[in-house]
């Protein structure tokens, strides 16, 4: 079983609330001060219980800093930008849960706000088996592409480059690990290879596996190089936006959305079939915006459906760049210092993501072997 609460006007969540709250707004309710705290019965139900927050900063451009405690305990603290979904595993499976966040408030219209709570939920998976930590060093990609497919080749038993990165299915947010494939002449037809996609909206979308992704499609344009207009594409269900790579001078809109229709439809039921099969490590990147507590919210959902990982990618500055590690189940994080600029999404660390996926597959065949029957 699980527990869901919605806060705001008309929520399911307000009951709960103790002290540290603002009256409550359209779909939301904002903290007040430094702590707020709340209180819920755990659902019933066997495996691990985990708790998700999902949660956005009232932020004048920094970091703002959320604590999370359970009757008492810390789960974690993390340094938040945007909106997202923190996920923690709870130390206790039943009873009333006293949760309590701790915040770095700041003043605001002029109450001392911290974060706006818009949903909490309890949820439970299968125990898992406890992972061991492992950190796999930068491995040195040579830039000559002779000796890079050799290296690569050495490392995986056999992969080229272009094998190497098909071995990973993107998670959106924006076109940088479609292009690295590009780059290196894979081609495929990933649903979110080059789609933009809040991490929220990227939650919904794994909680039901994309159905009727292409669905409820939407066509606008947007100014491209040399003064033409490209038509850009919208998933009104899931918020995905992508690019057609397509003009106003070579097809029309209703070409571009019956094409893309179609080829949505396709992409999630495939999509479908990687999730239950777990064929594919899932793969994502955000720069200063993930944590660990939004990853574990991402391969809860993913390993709901079948055996499946997750690297996330991040700058975290305890690693350095192009390593890779093992943080839980099936759970795996990179750091890459320089991630591709937004305004030229091209200009990517190509050896530093062939070091990431060399490391990450890696860490993942090791997974296969000891967790997944094959």
């Amino acid at each position: 079983m699980s527990m869901h609460l919605v806060f705001g006007r008309g929520g399911t969540g307000q009951a709960h609330l103790l002290g540290g709250w603002a009256a409550p707004d359209d779909g939301f309710t904002w903290s007040l001060g430094t702590r707020s705290g709340l209180r819920v019965e755990m659902p019933e139900g066997a495996g691990e219980a985990f708790l998700e927050l999902a949660v956005s900063p009232f932020t004048d451009g920094a970091p703002r800093r959320l604590t999370v405690l359970a009757d008492g305990v810390t789960l974690g603290e993390v340094h938040i930008r945007g909106e997202g979904t923190l996920g923690y595993k709870l130390p206790q499976t039943g009873g009333t849960l006293t949760i309590e966040i701790d915040t770095d408030a700041v003043g605001g219209d002029p109450r001392s706000l911290g974060f706006m709570l818009r949903e909490l939920r309890i949820t439970r998976v299968p125990a898992r088996p406890r992972a061991d930590i492992t950190v796999l060093p930068p491995f040195p990609v040579p830039a000559e592409p002779g000796d890079m497919a050799r290296a690569i080749a050495a490392a995986t038993g056999g992969l080229d480059p272009r094998g190497l990165t098909l071995c990973f299915e993107g998670l959106g947010h924006n076109c940088e690990f479609g292009l690295l494939q590009r780059h290196l002449h894979a081609e495929p037809l990933g649903l979110l290879r080059f789609a933009g996609i809040t991490m929220d909206n990227l939650v919904h979308g794994l909680r039901t596996g994309f159905a009727g992704a292409g669905d409820d499609i939407v066509v606008r344009t947007h100014p491209a190089h040399g003064g033409r207009e490209e038509f850009l594409v919208y998933d009104d269900r899931y918020r995905i936006g992508l690019h057609s790579f397509r003009t106003t001078d070579e097809t029309t809109a209703d070409a571009v959305r019956a094409e893309h229709q179609q080829r949505l439809r396709f992409a999630g039921r495939q999509f479908r079939r990687w999730l239950a099969t777990g064929e594919r490590l899932f793969v994502f990147q955000r720069s200063g915006q993930i944590t660990r507590a939004h990853a574990q919210v991402v391969i809860n959902l993913l390993q709901g459906f079948g055996p499946n990982a997750l690297l996330y990618v991040d700058n975290d500055p305890h690693l350095p760049s192009g390593a890779v590690e093992q943080v839980g189940y099936g759970l795996f994080h990179g750091k890459l210092t320089r991630m591709a600029p937004a305004d030229d999404i091209g200009n990517l660390d190509m050896l530093g993501w062939l070091s990431l996926c060399v490391n990450a597959w890696r860490l993942w065949q090791a997974h296969r072997k000891t967790h997944v029957v094959t």
